[in-house]
């Protein structure tokens, strides 16, 4: 139903050198987007909820079995997949914008839940985590918003532009701090 083409050449030699993806899971995909139109950046990613809800769950349930299936159990478990990048900067089901008020922060919750229990249902073990804000937007809120909603977060996510921008990720439930600068 479909095809992996791309992401597996990608992953094969992402994997081929040793590295451990952190897959972002977005943007959304045209076919399966409620406005196709509403876009971004030069490549046009997606930034609309899905027009179905159990179109996307099937489709993240297809891609995590297509990554174990490909890459092992084992391997594909060291992974992080993160859902989505800064919706609280108008790149998910808003207008742009960037800050701790920007940001439809209901939509994006129903995102993560719906793509934590499809990836969860699929592969049990695979780490999925967010909502990869900006200036470590939403965390609080977040972490509540999704316990309540039965899709308690592997991980917590958020991205830290001063004048070097970097990465910050930390496990709440492994104790695991990853930290990154560019």
């Amino acid at each position: 139903m479909y095809s992996w083409v791309n992401i597996f050449r990608v992953f094969d030699f992402l994997v081929s050198i040793g590295m451990k993806p952190v897959v972002e899971l977005s943007f959304m995909p045209s076919l399966l987007a409620t406005d196709p139109t509403l876009t971004g950046f030069w490549y046009n990613g997606g930034h609309s909820a899905p027009k179905d809800w159990d179109d996307w769950q099937d489709f993240m349930g297809a891609l995590a079995q297509a990554l174990v299936e490909r890459y092992g159990l084992t391997e594909v478990e060291s992974w992080y997949f993160e859902v989505w990048n800064e919706p609280n900067c108008g790149f998910y089901d808003t207008a742009p914008c960037c800050g701790p008020t920007c940001g439809n922060h209901t939509a994006y919750t129903e995102l993560f839940v719906h793509t934590f229990k499809a990836i969860k249902a699929a592969v049990p073990s695979l780490r999925v985590g967010g909502p990869a804000t900006a200036q470590l937007g939403w965390l609080d809120t977040f972490i509540e918003a999704a316990t309540a909603q039965g899709a308690v977060p592997d991980f917590v996510t958020s991205h830290l532009c001063e004048s070097r921008c970097g990465s910050l990720a930390y496990g709440m439930r492994r104790g695991i701090w990853v930290r990154t600068k560019r």
